[in-house]
């Protein structure tokens, strides 16, 4: 993420929305926004899906995808 913000220029994090969510015992996936704000004022929101494998309550893999 720090060569993101560098490469962007983002100088402020606006915030993280999570719009669907579902899990099972071991599972969990989720959709969510992650919105920052660069030097110029321009506003960046990164669509994102993500992936988690538990073992006994601890993630075992993670896996989020951009767009």
């Amino acid at each position: 993420m720090i060569e993101f913000q560098k490469a962007n220029n983002v100088t402020e994090f606006r915030g993280y929305e999570v719009y669907s969510l579902s899990n099972n015992e071991n599972e969990s996936h989720y959709t969510a926004t992650l919105k920052l704000e660069a030097n110029d004022k321009d506003h960046i929101d990164i669509q994102q899906a993500v992936y988690t494998k538990w073992k006994d309550g601890e993630v075992m893999f993670e896996r989020y995808y951009h767009a």
